[in-house]
């Protein structure tokens, strides 16, 4: 399982330090100078640009001018959820101290404890691999969520405190009509956004559920639905009028004609 020293497993950034710790300790001999074959922190720095993870020297304080003999630029193909292959850069290194990586861009990630350098370098391929499939995964439902955004209409906005009992009616009957001709004309999206306009009509306003009912008998396939909307239309009028017993005269009207189905 992995360890974040730093960033969001659910917010990858693609660019990551991936780490583990190597427990068998260096043989005696091996304490010449640029010899990294026992290093207690093996590492995988790894991103999609050269100039990501190339190590600054003001950034690191291990010997970096011997490790960038040693080191060589790795290209990992990654093919998970890609409909064309992807190649991802990367550096293996070691360092004495983790929190050394801090000091890197990044996500900084623990992959686990191994005995020996063998394994550790095993370890630090899948985890890499597994990094690149969850990141991946997560551009992909970002891309999605950002095209489904993009193509959702923008719905326009009446201000209905401003009308009157008569400009209030003669709008929402503008927009039932306008809705019934998208309805005709198979226009699914526009229908919508009809739809819509019309709910945000009632936005904090005192017709709300007389909206809601107008938008439901709409939907529905009663016999006498046309002149149920009709009475919901006039009834939100008086309403937004304050003239509560006519309101209340028509809302007698509404139940009459839905019964008489």
């Amino acid at each position: 399982m992995w360890e974040f020293n730093r960033g969001n497993p659910k917010d990858l950034k693609g660019t990551a330090s991936i780490y583990v710790h190597n427990h068998k300790q260096p043989n005696r001999d091996s304490n010449k100078q640029g010899d990294r074959r026992h290093i207690e922190y093996p590492v995988f720095r790894v991103a999609q640009r050269i100039e990501d993870i190339i190590l600054s020297k003001k950034n690191s304080s291990w010997d970096y001018e011997n490790m960038e003999k040693e080191i060589e630029i790795m290209e990992i193909k990654i093919n998970e959820f890609m409909k064309k292959e992807m190649i991802i850069k990367g550096i293996q290194f070691a360092v004495d101290d983790p929190t050394e990586l801090l000091k890197l861009s990044g996500d900084i990630i623990f992959a686990g404890d191994v005995q020996n350098r063998h394994i550790g370098y095993s370890l630090l391929i899948d985890a890499n691999s597994m990094y690149w499939t969850d990141y991946i995964y997560q551009q992909s439902q970002k891309n999605s969520k950002s095209k489904e955004k993009k193509l959702e209409p923008r719905v326009p906005i009446i201000n209905t405190r401003i009308l009157d009992e008569k400009g209030l009616i003669r709008t929402i009957m503008s927009l039932t009509v306008d809705l019934y001709n998208k309805r005709e004309l198979g226009q699914t999206a526009e229908e919508k956004v009809a739809i819509r306009q019309i709910l945000e009509l009632s936005k904090g306003m005192r017709f709300n559920h007389q909206v809601v009912s107008l938008i439901d008998t709409f939907e529905s396939n009663h016999p006498r639905r046309s002149e149920i909307m009709d009475a919901y239309i006039h009834m939100i009028g008086y309403i937004h009028a304050e003239k509560y017993e006519e309101a209340a005269a028509l809302k007698s009207k509404i139940d009459a004609l839905i019964k008489s189905a």
